[in-house]
């Protein structure tokens, strides 16, 4: 059945998690609000978004990328949104979500891969395009570079950062799916399952 099939897309998250990381939660499907949320241990889709509406194979790819975050977060959760005025605290954050949503993003790849459904999601386009792979890259620099220095930043500045990353222009998951790939490629998958813990070694 149906949901048999989306419980094989949430497992298929484990494969970029630590071994004896399962998913034991609840998978909610909703009306309203984003793409998803992973609320550890359970993951939300909204199956009425227009992403779903207009590709329906869709719900299945990003019941992989939340059921990832919701064992990341349960690995390892996030730092407090708070002071974010201060440029050191915005750096830790951006890293945080970069990799976060950059290895969701990553951990559907195969799976998109396999059923030819890469260029279904614009976030895809850095493993086809490598140009699409290169702006991600210079952007996430030129984003970041914004953050060095200890003066404070103001409001709108904080805004313009987080507003590119994420709902914008998507940089920490395209950029953070780059890095992933990379590190899988050069190192091996091991590698990158250990990265959510030792997440130094996510560069």
């Amino acid at each position: 059945g149906r949901y048999g099939e989306l419980g094989r897309y949430v497992m298929a998250a484990e494969a970029l998690l630590p071994p004896g990381t399962q998913f034991r939660g609840t998978v909610f499907l909703v009306a309203g609000y984003d793409l998803g949320v992973a609320a550890p241990p359970d993951l939300l889709l909204n199956v009425a978004h227009p992403h779903f509406l207009a590709d329906p194979r869709e719900l299945g790819f990003y019941a992989t990328h939340e059921a990832h975050h919701a064992g990341f977060l349960s690995l390892r959760p996030p730092p407090a949104l708070r002071d974010l005025q201060d440029p050191a605290r915005l750096r830790e954050i951006v890293a945080y979500f970069t990799q976060l949503e950059g290895m969701g993003v990553h951990a559907a790849y195969a799976l998109r891969k396999r059923q030819g459904a890469l260029a279904a999601d614009a976030d895809y386009a850095i493993y086809t395009d490598p140009a699409a792979a290169r702006r991600a890259t210079a952007r996430y620099a030129e984003l970041r570079a914004r953050l060095t220095g200890t003066q404070r930043l103001l409001d709108a500045e904080i805004g313009a950062v987080l507003e590119a990353m994420s709902s914008g222009e998507r940089v920490w998951y395209r950029f953070g799916a780059r890095v992933a790939a990379t590190l899988e490629r050069d190192q091996g998958r091991a590698a990158l399952v250990d990265a959510i813990l030792h997440p130094a070694r996510f560069q």
